[in-house]
């Protein structure tokens, strides 16, 4: 037997915006930048359980996050604009 394909479709999945943390692992204040300046974003801070331990609204660039107030451990950072998530990151914190 023989298939015979005439067109094919190809989905690519949507380019997210890029971005960094810095420093990590990080003791007092962890800074987000952004592929895009003066970008409305919301950042949401996840301790290991996956509780949110701080939200950040900010449209500066890059976006600043203090941590002194958290213990040491592991915690994920995620980005969302307008509803859309773009991506999370792991964050060390050392004290």
């Amino acid at each position: 037997e023989s298939v015979l394909v005439k067109s094919a479709t190809r989905t690519s999945s949507p380019t997210l915006p890029s971005w960094k943390l810095q420093p990590n692992p990080v003791s007092e204040l962890l800074y987000i930048h952004l592929e895009k300046a003066g970008t409305n974003v919301q950042v949401l801070f996840r301790n290991a359980q996956g509780q949110v331990v701080t939200s950040i609204n900010s449209s500066s660039n890059p976006v600043e996050i203090s941590v002194a107030q958290l213990p040491s451990g592991l915690y994920w950072a995620e980005l969302w604009q307008d509803g859309a998530f773009l991506g999370s990151r792991k964050v060390v914190v050392a004290k």
